[in-house]
């Protein structure tokens, strides 16, 4: 496999991420959400899955098209 190829597995996996924790429903929200006492606390993994936990499908609808138009703008710069 090839560096091309190789890039262009980097936003399928991360819009597969955002599916997962989509599909894990609320109590995998609760779980990994950006919540500053449980950050606090110790629970660190919240500084980086809150950013792949939506509030609704729309929100991550949005986000992921972002994303790829983002990504695709730019995968040409990426080395």
């Amino acid at each position: 496999m090839n560096i091309y190829e190789r890039k262009q597995l980097i936003p399928i996996f991360i819009i597969s991420i955002w599916l997962l924790f989509s599909f894990g429903g609320d109590s995998a929200m609760a779980l990994f959400q950006f919540e500053r006492n449980a950050i606090l606390n110790g629970e660190f993994w919240r500084l980086l899955t809150g950013h792949f936990v939506h509030n609704n499908w729309t929100h991550l609808f949005l986000n992921m098209t972002g994303f790829i138009v983002i990504w695709f703008l730019t995968k040409d710069y990426l080395s």
